[in-house]
């Protein structure tokens, strides 16, 4: 059987992927059809050279590093702002009425589906579609004109 030779371009791409932890060692074998431990041997032996490699161009190395921490903070950073203000959001709502939080709804948006609206603004979804059939005042108005029939008055046909 005849062995695989692999590029060093293609091996850093391999390697790169693996660093960028997107994905697990198994995706990436699995993806490429590469077995898990040549992976593995590419990924030490790139992190043993590193160093070499960027003996002279430390700066470059600092900054790619300082970079990786941005994005990986970046990203908790803003959950915890978010979060921070969705409780003040929701501790705020609290004092409104019932019937303010639901003109609240906002019918046309695309991007926050009603029944996420509905969970925010502390109101049931499902009581957003009720609409009365009658209100009290028309059903009192529509009572009297029925005619109340004594047991000898009913009508048969």
């Amino acid at each position: 059987m005849k062995r695989n030779r692999y590029t060093p371009e293609f091996k850093s791409q391999i390697v790169l992927e693996v660093l960028k932890e997107e994905k697990t060692m198994n995706e990436i074998a699995s993806s490429h059809g590469i077995h898990v431990n040549q992976i593995r041997q590419w990924r030490n032996a790139f992190l043993e050279q590193m160093p070499v490699i960027f003996a002279k161009e430390n700066k470059k190395a600092d900054q790619m590093k300082a970079e990786y921490e941005n994005q990986i903070e970046n990203p908790y950073a803003e959950v915890g702002r978010l979060t921070t203000q969705l409780s003040w959001l929701k501790k705020n709502l609290e004092s409104r009425s019932r019937a303010e939080r639901i003109q609240m709804i906002d019918w046309d948006d695309k991007e926050l589906p009603i029944t996420t609206q509905a969970q925010l603004l502390g109101v049931n979804r499902t009581s957003l579609y009720y609409k009365p059939y009658l209100s009290s005042t028309r059903l009192m108005k529509f009572i009297p004109s029925i005619p109340i029939l004594g047991p000898g008055e009913l009508l048969l046909f």
